[in-house]
């Protein structure tokens, strides 16, 4: 990660290629299959940092929840799920609606869940914490549950940008997508790849 030649070369997100194959990162295991927690969590848009499962504002006023980063060639991509608006007799808050067509451009990103959290008021939202209701999910039910506070991630001090490390293992019979936080990278690479393989 430290080697400024080796770091231009290094890949985080998994990419969407079309049919064309030539990298474990645009194959099916890591752009659709693996869980979105064992995925790079977060993206840094600007000088802006936007989390997996944290609610964001769009340009256009909408709002969503972004769930998997991926690429497309160049352009950064969030895989979404759509938030409405909704009130009740007693409160108004955010009802889920857990999709998979849903895709957002990188440049359609605005407010952060911090910034929105700030800002809701503004534009007569509620905040963005009040989640009312989801609709049936087509998610697997590994998925993580939805967070309505602040990552730890976007917490720790010393943490400026999160990425997870993909490693492809394979053998005859099988293949392994293994994911690293890149902090602990470094430590599990020098410890030899033999001890992260199910045997």
């Amino acid at each position: 990660m430290a080697n400024p030649k080796v770091r231009p070369h290094m890949v985080f997100y998994p990419e969407d290629s079309g049919k064309e194959i030539s990298e474990a990162r645009q194959a099916c295991r890591w752009l659709h299959e693996a869980p979105n927690e064992q995925l790079t969590p977060m993206a840094r848009l600007g000088n802006q940092d936007y989390y997996i499962h944290e609610p964001a504002m769009l340009r256009n006023g909408t709002c969503c929840i972004p769930v998997r980063w991926f690429t497309v060639g160049a352009v950064l991509f969030a895989k979404c799920w759509k938030m409405d608006a909704i009130s009740t007799d007693v409160r108004e808050g955010w009802r889920v609606i857990q999709c998979d067509d849903f895709t957002v451009s990188q440049a359609e990103f605005l407010k952060t869940f911090p910034e929105l959290v700030q800002d809701a008021n503004l534009y007569g939202l509620p905040h963005p914490s009040k989640i009312l209701g989801k609709t049936p999910s087509t998610v697997p039910p590994t998925s993580s549950p939805l967070v309505t506070h602040p990552q730890t991630n976007r917490l720790a001090p010393r943490c400026r940008h999160r990425n997870h490390l993909q490693l492809w293992a394979s053998s005859r019979k099988r293949g392994w997508l293994l994911t690293m936080p890149t902090p602990l990278a470094p430590h599990c690479l020098s410890q030899g790849l033999r001890l992260l393989i199910p045997s």
